[in-house]
């Protein structure tokens, strides 16, 4: 059974909400750090921008959390992992998410299970 096409728009609004929201906090969250170990990796101009692309897919790939949990934990902890070294300091936000959605949406119980375990020692 199909859900009403009020309740329907809702909660795409809210997925939109949700995948905005987490997609600026990954770009304006506190993003401390050493600016030497920053500039070990690559040089300015273009680690800010790989951070930037990192926390944009991160984001983005939460539009789909539902769908395929375990694809979106596994490309949240990737773009995570890439923004961490781009730009130390940052929180995981969208990490967390996925991971949360792993948990919650994944088809197959062991599967869902082993997914979240496996983000949660990568996000640690």
């Amino acid at each position: 059974m199909s859900q009403p096409a009020p309740r329907r728009r809702w909660a795409r609004a809210g997925n939109v909400l949700l995948v905005v929201l987490v997609t600026a906090l990954q770009l304006a969250g506190l993003r401390s750090g050493s600016p030497a170990r920053t500039a070990e990796v690559l040089a300015g101009v273009t680690s800010q921008a790989l951070g930037i692309a990192a926390a944009l897919t991160g984001g983005v790939a939460l539009w789909w959390r539902r769908s395929r949990p375990v694809s979106v934990l596994a490309v949240c902890v990737s773009a995570y992992a890439v923004n961490a070294v781009m730009v130390p300091g940052v929180a995981p936000y969208a990490g967390w998410l996925a991971l949360y959605a792993a948990g919650a949406y994944g088809r197959q119980a062991a599967r869902a299970w082993y997914a979240a375990a496996a983000g949660a020692a990568a996000l640690v």
